[in-house]
Formats: C-alpha cells, sequence, structure tokens
C-alpha cells in the first residue's frame, strides 16, 4: 500500500479513486452482475479498496499524534523506517519543507529519505530527523523469519 504524504497527493489520490468508481460504474452497466463482471472488476475493485485504505490513513494521521502512530507502529523494519518517519511527520503538522529546515537540508533530501525504496540513510540524518520530530529512534533486532521449504 502507498502512503500520501500531503494535501496535494490527497487531491490526485481522491480524483482518482472517482474515476475508478466512474468505470467501474460503466462496466457493471456493461456487463451486470454475472462471472464477466466478476472477472473485469476485480482488478478495479483492488484498487479501489487500496486507495481508500490510503485516504483512511492519511487522513487519521492527520488528526494523530506522534505518540499514536509509534503506538500503531510498535516494530519497524529498517527498510519501512522513511514511510514510518513521514507517518511522524504528517502526524507532527510538518510539511517536509518545515522538517527539512529544522534538519538543516532540503525538501527534496526528506521526500526522497521518505521513500519506501531508499535505504541510504545514515544513523546521522535518521537521528537529525527525529530529533526535529521530538522522537528517538531505537535500534533492535530480531530472528530472520526464512521462508518455509516445499518438498
Amino acid at each position: 500500500m502507498g502512503l500520501i504524504k500531503n494535501d496535494r497527493q490527497l487531491v490526485i489520490t481522491r480524483g482518482v479513486l472517482g474515476s475508478l468508481r466512474d468505470a467501474l460504474t460503466k462496466l457493471k452497466t456493461k456487463y451486470g452482475r454475472g462471472p464477466k463482471w466478476r472477472l473485469v472488476s476485480a482488478g478495479p475493485l483492488g484498487m479501489v479498496e487500496q486507495l481508500e485504505g490510503e485516504i483512511r490513513e492519511y487522513l487519521w494521521l492527520k488528526k494523530a499524534t506522534p505518540e499514536q502512530v509509534m503506538h500503531r507502529y510498535k516494530v519497524v523494519a529498517i527498510s519501512d523506517v522513511g514511510p514510518f518517519l513521514a507517518r511522524l511527520r504528517i502526524a507532527s503538522r510538518m510539511t517536509q519543507a518545515e522538517l527539512a529546515r529544522r534538519v538543516g537540508c532540503h525538501q527534496p533530501d526528506i521526500a526522497r529519505i521518505e521513500d519506501a525504496g531508499y535505504e541510504g540513510h545514515s544513523a546521522s540524518t535518521l537521528k537529525a530527523i527525529a530529533e526535529a520530530l521530538s522522537v528517538e529512534i531505537v535500534l533492535g533486532a530480531r530472528p530472520v523469519r526464512l521462508p518455509k521449504r516445499v518438498g
């Protein structure tokens, strides 16, 4: 699932959601509720659910406190630290630009760090961001879960 990080993205996501709903209405008119409907609507219905979830989370984050975010996301994998920091930033009522000013970097730097796939953040950068958000990042470890072998 993606993460809506600002009000502009919220507006865009709502527009895409509206377009998907319109397309589903046209498909329902064309195919009824039979097997063809189920076949052609499965993908768009899944996308609608995903977008609705992203919107719900963003609206919750805008009302939540950083403490509530930390309670909901108790353990975060290092690969998820960027989106977690974005959630804390939103709950702290800060824009990426404001956080960048507090950290001493530029808004695109914060945007890059908040991306789910980014892994280039240093410990000192994470510490500076955490301090600007009035939180502490604590490192922990757990055993790696290996996939079960079949056969």
